[in-house]
This record gives C-alpha cells, structure tokens and sequence, in this order.
C-alpha cells in the first residue's frame, strides 16, 4: 500500500543555492562587501592562500566593534591603492617639465649657473667674526652648513642662521655700506662668498629677482634697528645703568 508523504521542514541551505547567500541591500552590507577582505585582490592571494582563512578574516573583521574600518585586503584599498600609484606616475613625469619649462625660464636659469661661477668658497672655526657691524660691507654670504648668530651693535643677540641661510645682502644693493649687524660663527662653518662687483654683473637691476633681495634685506634692515632701539632703551632705565656702573668699579 502507497502512502504519499508530503514533507513539512524548512529546506536545508545547502539544498537551496548552497554558494548564495541573499543579504538585505543595506548601507552595511554594501560596506562590508566593499571594505571588507576579499580572495580576488592581489595581496589577499599573497597572504592567504586557504579559503578557510579568508573566510574566517572576514567573518572576524563583521564582528568587529568598528567593522567599518577599511580592510587593507580589500576592493576600496586596492582601488585606492592604484589611484594612489597613477597620481604619483603624472606627477613624476609632469613636475620635472613644469619646474624646466614653465616655472623657471631660460634667463633664470643663465643667471643660476653665472652666479654660481662667481661664488668663493670661505671656512671659519667657531667664535670667527664673519661679519662685523659698522665694517664697509661689499659682499654676502651664502651659509652651506653650521650655525652662525647675528648680533646687533650693542652686543643683542637676533637670531641664528643655519644650513641654507644667507646674510650681508644689504652690500650688494649700496655701494659703501656700513654693516647693520655682527655675524659669528658658533660651529664650524662652510660659506660661499658673493661680491658685490660680480653680482653687479649677473643681475639687472630692474629685475623681479633684485627686487626680491632688497626686499629681504630691507626687512632685516628695518628688524635689526627696531632689536637695536629697544635694547639700547632697556640699558637705559635707571636700574640697568646702576648694574653697569657696578660692574665697571668692579
């Protein structure tokens, strides 16, 4: 005797797609597709060989308190990683022409190789005055390393240079000028020396590069007599003068 069985149970996943998985279209599980680890990017088939380990890196990364954090295996990163790569190969091949052809022009950089033909190379040991004020000054320095400190007359301390700086400027721009500050070597220091007679020769005065060192020097200028006016008006108050004056009995 036949009896027809109808079966009642829920299907097993396995007998119903076992390779789909339907999720809800959501902001997460878009994300997590996405951002998570994925088996087709380069570096997961580096790394991870098994797909058991894939699997469990994935699941790990879903149960993580901050799941939305940017897997480094998967799709968003190695999309960012190519953009990154293709950014880099036009700037380095198209910085290199902008800096030749049309940041710099061919007059500029005629006046880069004269001037550096007409450079003199100095050292000076530590405690070497380089450049005294009041002394006539008809050249300026180019620091190639050490540290030098530039002092007002009266002894104040401004600043100190270092690797790459320059100083004396004001030289070049006005025949016998007296230097406004004193330049001492704290260490030992390589400097290139420009006279004013070559500098004459390699830049035209009407030109935007003159114009940008009086500038600079103008600037130094103004800042090293409003150092020297206030220190000379803090050595003049009356507790100060008292100070010197006992120092001098003494």
């Amino acid at each position: 005797m036949m009896i027809k069985h109808t079966c009642q149970l829920p299907p097993r996943q396995e007998d119903n797609f076992p390779f789909v998985v339907i999720k809800p279209l959501t902001l997460k599980n878009v994300w997590k597709v996405w951002c998570s680890v994925s088996k087709y990017t380069p570096k997961c088939n580096h790394y991870m060989d098994s797909t058991a380990v894939v699997t469990a890196e994935r699941r790990r990364h879903a149960k993580l308190k901050h799941w939305w954090i940017i897997h480094p295996f998967s799709y968003v990163r190695f999309l960012w990683d190519i953009l990154m790569m293709t950014v880099y190969l036009i700037a380095f091949l198209t910085i290199p022409f902008m800096i030749c052809f049309v940041v710099m022009d061919y007059e500029l950089i005629r006046l880069d190789k004269s001037i550096v033909k007409n450079l003199k190379f100095e050292l000076y040991l530590p405690n070497d005055v380089i450049v005294k004020a009041g002394a006539q000054g008809d050249c300026m320095f180019f620091l190639s390393s050490g540290t030098v400190t530039v002092l007002t007359p009266t002894g104040k301390e401004i600043c100190h240079l270092d690797d790459g700086a320059h100083f004396g400027e004001v030289a070049l721009l006005v025949a016998d000028q007296r230097r406004v500050a004193s330049v001492i070597a704290i260490e030992v220091c390589e400097v290139y020396r420009l006279d004013r007679k070559d500098f004459r020769q390699c830049i035209d005065v009407n030109s935007e590069l003159f114009a940008e060192i009086e500038r600079i020097a103008t600037e130094r200028v103004e800042r090293t007599v409003r150092i020297e006016e206030q220190h000379k008006r803090f050595m003049m108050r009356p507790n100060n003068l008292r100070g010197l004056r006992l120092k001098e009995k003494t």
